[in-house]
Formats: structure tokens, sequence, C-alpha cells
């Protein structure tokens, strides 16, 4: 089989026809979530700065939450869960799509954007910080045909 420059160790990305892919369980109950409801909240903080509009850079994502008080530690988890879906074209992720009632709140009233929003109000103190405005950028999750696929083999 000839692979593509971006196969890896976990497995092929599609290039290189229909490749099995192990799913966690941790993968599959989220997968299963996303069944319920053809798209689900995303999010990324972003860190701006209120002396350049130019500057912007991505400071964690994707974000999925399961409620307000989700740790930074299970943020992440989730963040690595999701890429290694959107990796495997088991679901895609578009950050210029936000969902109407997405409950975008709760990421705004969120712990972990809470604790981002005091980091970067602390990096005030430094005259060098430029990055001094937390922001997030709404989008949304859904199935891809594969993942489609991938669900009905776990049911």
């Amino acid at each position: 089989m000839n692979h593509h420059k971006d196969c890896n160790s976990d497995g092929c990305a599609g290039c290189c026809g229909k490749q099995e892919v192990r799913l966690s369980e941790a993968e599959k109950d989220f997968l299963t979530l996303l069944a319920q409801t053809p798209f689900l909240p995303i999010t990324r903080f972003l860190m701006k700065s209120s002396k350049s509009d130019h500057l912007e850079s991505v400071a964690l994502a994707p974000v999925f939450l399961y409620g307000r008080c989700d740790s930074l530690t299970k943020v992440k988890e989730t963040g690595r869960l999701i890429d290694r879906l959107a990796h495997h074209q088991i679901i895609s992720l578009d950050y210029d799509i936000s969902l109407e009632n997405g409950g975008y709140n709760d990421y705004r009233q969120s712990e972990v954007f809470a604790l981002f929003s005091e980091t970067l109000e602390a990096g005030k103190a430094n005259p060098d910080f430029l990055f001094d405005t937390p922001e997030i950028q709404f989008g949304s999750i859904a199935l891809t045909g594969i993942g489609q696929d991938a669900l009905e083999s776990i049911r």
C-alpha cells in the first residue's frame, strides 16, 4: 500500500483506502453523544492584543465542555480526543459556523475560561506582554460520512 506523507502510527487519514481505527470507550461515548444531535458546540480560546488588531493567537483548541465546572485537565483530554476523531475524518470541526442555540454562555461562564482570563490579566503586569484580551471563537462539530459508518459499527 502506498501511504500519503500524512500517515502516522495511529493509522491512516483515509489516503490509502479503508483503514480500521480502534476507538477508545471515551471516543465511542463522544460519538454516541454526537449522534443525539446533528451538531455540538465547539470553541477555541484566543489571545488578542489591545495594542494591535493584527495580533491573535489560539491558546486552547478545540474546547468542548461537558459542564461549566470541567477542569483544564478534562478540557485538554477531551480536546485530544476530538483532535484524534477529526484527524481520522470521523468528525468535522468548523469555527466559521456557530450554532444558534449552542449554549456558548456556558463557555463564557466556565471555570476554564475564567482561569484563562485570569492568566491573561496577570500577564498585563509585564509591559512587554502583548496578548492581554481573552476571546472565544464559536464553532460546531458534526459527524462525517466516515463518522456515521463508525457509529453504525459500534451500535
